[in-house]
């Protein structure tokens, strides 16, 4: 049996804007998944509190909390037979229950969702049968149909080709300016991080190495000092956003 090591995380003054788009970066076991299960609630803390709107995480009921944040954990679920419509369906839970029946207010809110991530004409196509991306965007109708004012995403485009994880970055970048979307991502790849987000939180072996703007992020001591390599950093020939090279 191979003994997995428990990240332990030391963050006492982290603090998370909920209404951009923020990205999680740093090395694998550096504590981003363990960061993205404690605020979507699903591990516990040992000690230290966590504040949404003033509100420890603590004291709300499962329902309250998914009316304010909805979590897609790392690797796309399998839907299970269902169409895209009805998987969809499933984020009017927190406000109609189990055995709920939707109204016409959910059905229209569920319709929504599908444009929002454009996906219309794929209503009643199995979920599973699309591709990675269209997948990938099915889910998170999903939890746009939940109506949470949060999304908190765990490495969404690990499993995309490179044009898929360009394709949902736009996505989640449009939901953000568009529609108002707080995003938090975690995300493997500084350069995507650098171009969409907001705000960038950089960990490393449990503490906060970085939190700010990309642009203080971008550049050679810093990204040296996170990642351990060497990195030198460039202007995007087409884009305001800096790209950064491993030497």
């Amino acid at each position: 049996m191979v003994r997995q090591e428990r990240i332990i995380l030391a963050l006492p003054e982290l603090n998370i804007p909920t209404n951009k788009l923020v990205a999680i970066i740093g090395h694998n076991g550096s504590g981003k998944s363990t960061l993205m299960n404690v605020l979507a609630r699903q591990s516990l803390l040992d000690s230290g509190d966590i504040l949404l709107d003033g509100v420890s995480l603590s004291q709300l009921s499962n329902k309250a909390l998914a009316r304010r944040i909805s979590f897609l954990p790392q690797g796309i679920p399998s839907a299970a037979g269902l169409t895209v419509s009805e998987l969809v369906a499933l984020g009017r839970y927190p406000w109609r229950g189990a055995f709920g029946r939707l109204d016409e207010t959910d059905h229209q809110i569920i319709a929504r969702a599908i444009e929002q991530v454009d996906l219309q004409g794929y209503e009643h196509k199995i979920t599973d049968d699309l591709s990675g991306g269209e997948r990938q965007r099915a889910w998170i109708a999903m939890l746009l149909a939940q109506q949470s004012p949060i999304l908190l995403l765990d490495e969404p485009t690990s499993a995309l080709d490179i044009a898929h994880q360009y394709e949902l970055m736009n996505l989640l970048h449009s939901l953000n300016r568009q529609h108002e979307q707080g995003v938090i991502v975690i995300l493997h790849d500084i350069n995507l991080a650098a171009r969409y987000a907001d705000h960038i939180i950089a960990l490393q072996q449990g503490r906060c190495f970085y939190q700010g703007a990309p642009e203080e992020l971008m550049n050679k001591e810093k990204l040296v000092d996170l990642y351990g390599i060497p990195m030198t950093v460039t202007p995007h020939p087409n884009h305001e956003s800096k790209v950064a090279l491993v030497c």
